[in-house]
């Protein structure tokens, strides 16, 4: 997609809608896994998994894949949150996009995998069904915010203290950077306006944010989510990628951060 285009829902109905139609007519075809060239979605099911053990070093107390409410921003097809599900974590997910083709192939994607698990369980007593994956379409720029609009993803929270324990994000705010080109002088920066949103939606007591960028460098995605006066978030960890080196510089292709939410010096 072009500069021009990535950022208007019109360009990503149209690449849902071709995947819709690749799906019906080939279920195991799910379309596009984003940065999958670096297995970024097994890597970070791998990160999170490590901060469930009793012994990980990251968070003051490790997740829990049975209570943990996870949301992924810019869900796509939904891939990430069901390789999660695939892997335990049993909590109430839910995947937004302002694309409401990605939602409908997300939709149908989890139709599918209900279906083959209702298939492979039947017969079995006492089958052990997990629940489903939610989706919604929503505007994270300007969608409701209100617990009691059925619009609003706070409005599926499991508490309205506690909001999401983990929020990800696999290249929305690649996305929505874009756009912060295309704004004007009057409009605020659609990447403080994510900031803004993001913290009201992540659970203010030690809530986990995992972003997902191939536009951006470490240092830059700290400047944008960790330098602020209110103290946030602050990064805790990172998922490993392989590295090159191009001119005497190392990097990677993209970068995983992890945020954690609370206000420094309150605990």
């Amino acid at each position: 997609m072009s500069y021009s285009n990535i950022v208007h829902s019109r360009s990503w109905d149209k690449l849902y809608t071709t995947e819709l139609t690749n799906h019906a007519a080939n279920p195991s075809d799910t379309g596009t896994n984003w940065f999958d060239d670096s297995d970024a979605e097994g890597r970070i099911v791998a990160f999170l998994d490590a901060l469930t053990e009793d012994d990980q070093d990251v968070l003051e107390k490790p997740l829990s894949k049975e209570g943990a409410a996870l949301m992924d921003l810019g869900c796509g097809n939904g891939e990430l949150l069901f390789a999660l599900r695939d892997d335990g974590w049993e909590g109430q997910m839910l995947g937004v996009d302002y694309s409401a083709q990605s939602v409908a192939l997300a939709k149908k994607i989890g139709e599918t995998r209900d279906a083959q698990e209702e298939e492979e369980t039947e017969g079995e007593e006492e089958a052990e069904k997990t629940s489903s994956v939610r989706f919604l379409e929503w505007d994270l720029l300007a969608g409701p915010l209100s617990p009691s609009d059925a619009s609003s993803p706070l409005s599926f929270a499991p508490s309205q203290e506690s909001l999401f324990d983990i929020i990800l994000d696999k290249g929305t705010f690649d996305a929505i950077s874009l756009s912060a080109g295309l704004s004007s002088d009057e409009t605020a920066n659609p990447c403080e306006t994510y900031r803004k949103r993001l913290l009201q939606l992540l659970n203010p007591h030690g809530g986990v944010f995992l972003v997902t960028s191939c536009n951006w460098t470490e240092p830059e995605l700290r400047s944008w989510f960790e330098e602020d006066e209110d103290g946030e978030l602050s990064v805790v960890g990172r998922v490993e990628y392989p590295t090159f080196t191009f001119g005497g510089v190392k990097g990677q292709t993209i970068t995983t951060l992890c945020f954690r939410r609370g206000v420094v010096g309150s605990e």
